[in-house]
């Protein structure tokens, strides 16, 4: 009984306590500047738009620093090589790397935030890319993060 008992004390003398935590918690990455989601109580949706569709960022917090973070998606999409069909990344992990269809993009102001319009540079891929941003809107309306399009 001595040895049960002297045992007990000993494995609990050394057992880490329940409530520290035993890992070590997650550094934080570099915010992505191309992406509006990232400004605080911002909700997005996708429009379709002649020859493509649009995402709408609007924002119960900074909309001017929705509109920046637009206009640098914006800037970062049109900046992209077009390659054959294919669009070289600028910005490696950005938001603006997501929309893979060659397409030119503009941003404009709404009520409380700021919405990108995607156009593409061939009309036969307009539903295409409208599938596209519906589908990353969806997932991000629905707790994702720009991080996830990555």
């Amino acid at each position: 009984m001595r040895i049960a008992v002297a045992l007990v004390c000993v494995l609990g003398c050394h057992a880490k306590p329940a409530d520290h935590p035993t890992t070590t918690p997650p550094v934080a990455t570099d915010d992505d500047p191309t992406c509006p989601l990232a400004v605080a109580g911002t909700s997005i949706s996708a429009e379709d738009a002649d020859g493509g569709a649009a995402l709408v960022f609007v924002t119960t917090g900074d909309a001017a620093a929705v509109r920046a973070r637009a206009g640098k998606l914006v800037a970062a999409h049109n900046a992209r090589a077009l390659d054959g069909d294919h669009l070289a990344a600028t910005c490696h992990g950005c938001m603006a790397d997501t929309v893979e269809t060659p397409s030119k993009a503009t941003a404009s102001d709404v009520p409380g935030g700021a919405k990108v319009t995607f156009t593409t540079t061939k009309p036969d891929d307009a539903a295409g890319l409208q599938g596209m941003l519906r589908m990353h809107a969806g997932h991000l309306a629905h707790g994702g993060s720009c991080k996830m399009m990555m």
